[in-house]
């Protein structure tokens, strides 16, 4: 039998930690930390 390691990357609703870009996405759109500010403009609002 081999067992593997899981990990879940969840924070708060919406929100999803990325292991392989080390990038938080944040409803819709990608937030990097090394730069403190997010990579997408906010999204327009309808």
């Amino acid at each position: 039998m081999n067992i593997q390691t899981v990990t879940f990357n969840l924070c708060f609703p919406g929100q999803y930690y990325d292991e392989l870009t080390k990038q938080h996405y944040n409803l819709n759109r990608y937030y990097n930390p090394e730069f403190g500010r997010y990579m997408e403009a906010a999204p327009e609002r309808v």
